[in-house]
Formats: C-alpha cells, sequence, structure tokens
C-alpha cells in the first residue's frame, strides 16, 4: 500500500502523521492540478480523521486515516501513470 509500513498497529498520532506526510508528499508533486478528484479524497479522509480523532472514536480516525493515506497514493498513481513526474 505505502512505501512505508502502514498498518493498524500504528497509533492513530501515528497514523495522522503518516496521512499527513502523505498528502504533502502528493502535493508538492501538484495532486491538487494534475488529479484533483483523488487529491480532494484524501484531504477529505485526512479532515474527517482528526474530527473522529478529537472525539475519540479512535477507530474511525484509524480508518479515516488509512483511506486519507491510499487516496494520497492513489493521487500519486495518476500522476504517475500520464508520465508528468520526473
Amino acid at each position: 500500500m505505502c512505501p512505508i509500513a502502514i498498518n493498524k498497529e500504528l497509533t492513530i498520532t501515528e497514523l495522522l502523521e503518516e496521512a499527513q506526510n502523505a498528502i504533502k508528499i502528493a502535493l508538492e508533486a501538484r495532486c491538487d492540478i494534475k488529479a484533483p478528484y483523488e487529491c480532494a479524497k484524501a484531504r477529505a479522509y485526512y479532515e474527517i480523521a482528526k474530527n473522529e480523532t478529537s472525539k475519540l472514536n479512535i477507530e474511525a480516525g484509524k480508518e479515516a486515516s488509512l483511506k486519507a493515506i491510499d487516496w494520497a497514493l492513489k493521487a500519486l498513481a495518476v500522476i504517475n501513470s500520464r508520465g508528468e513526474i520526473k
């Protein structure tokens, strides 16, 4: 799924950090322009993860964090499939 080992054994803090980093990498690759749908989904799931975590709904926060990471990776895959990252 991700170049680093992501699994549900990580803490919510670690997952949120990984999601934030994945989105940052995707944004640096200009996913907001080159893969706007995937980028928006990643950002939306990250916001859901933060909101759920703030309500102490840890499992939902973890799931949303994983989805945010997944969508950030999908955004990078879209960009790569178009041959636009050099």
